[in-house]
């Protein structure tokens, strides 16, 4: 069955959805669209001279955390917002690909929310994956492609992401988003979910995929939620994404914010197999003579 490959490659909604919009992979648009960092000379083109690596940094650092997401991480996870600026600042320093940022970005952002999203209320659970679905069928209606390299962060799909900027619709459902995202954070520190049972929600989530499976076959459900896999067709992707997180919800509050919470803790132990496994050879490297 496709359970744990899908669980494996869900990225629970744009997970590179904000990062995109900072960052832009040219040096003559380093200019972050949602931070609005004007560095323009005239609209003349810029040569790397002209970025100045350490202010971009800087100005970098200032301007996210005038971001409520943001501000709200570095208050309640200090030190992996220290370690995440310090990447960045590198990164800029170096003058390296910017889109390395962009990934680092996103890589922190998803971390810190798959942590309190495993301990979210049902309340703010729902209306994350109303703010999800909202925007994802928006998206639909432009161009599927856009739901697709949203969901999976796949840079290998045809779509420019910034072209999407122009439409304020999508402004304003992709700032809701995010406000759903640091509620779901916030809560999560505040008011814990209690632990649960691993197998009801395992269960509850199985019947979900299930219904996808039926609908559109194994393969394809699999290889939707993989962030290589270009072989499904756009509008169908869309479509599998779209009624993946549209059947969560019509589970009802209590199993929608269940199955949730259990894919949070299926991403989680992932990424600390991973961790743990870096260390280990790390280890074993160190150790030979």
């Amino acid at each position: 069955m496709a359970t744990f490959n899908v669980l494996v490659g869900i990225g629970i909604a744009v997970v590179a959805a904000l990062p995109v919009f900072w960052i832009r992979s040219k040096p003559k648009r380093l200019i972050a669209l949602v931070i609005a960092l004007v560095l323009g000379m005239g609209g003349a083109k810029l040569s790397n001279q002209y970025l100045y690596p350490e202010y971009l940094s800087w100005r970098f650092e200032e301007e996210l955390k005038k971001q409520p997401l943001f501000d709200m991480i570095a208050k309640n996870h200090p030190k992996e917002f220290a370690r995440f600026i310090q990447k960045v600042k590198q990164t800029l320093r170096e003058n390296e690909d910017t889109a390395l940022v962009s990934s680092y970005s996103a890589e922190f952002v998803n971390s810190i929310f798959y942590q309190h999203l495993q301990h979210a209320p049902d309340d703010n659970i729902v209306l994350y994956l109303k703010a999800t679905i909202d925007l994802y069928q928006h998206l639909n209606g432009k161009d599927p492609r856009a739901v697709v390299k949203l969901e999976s962060a796949n840079n290998t799909i045809a779509f420019d992401l910034n072209t999407l900027w122009e439409d304020k619709d999508f402004r304003a459902l992709l700032s809701h988003l995010l406000d759903t995202k640091r509620y779901v954070i916030e809560a999560g520190i505040k008011s814990p979910h209690q632990p649960e049972d691993g197998a009801k929600a395992d269960a509850l989530l199985q019947g979900v995929l299930n219904e996808l499976v039926a609908k559109y076959g194994d393969s394809v459900v699999t290889n939707v939620f993989s962030s290589t896999d270009t072989t499904v067709p756009p509008n169908v992707g869309a479509q599998v994404i779209i009624q993946f997180y549209s059947n969560i919800l019509g589970t009802g509050k209590e199993n929608a914010g269940m199955i949730m919470r259990h894919i949070a803790r299926i991403k989680a132990q992932k990424e600390q197999s991973q961790v743990d496994k870096v260390k280990e050879e790390e280890t074993k490297k160190d150790a030979k003579p």
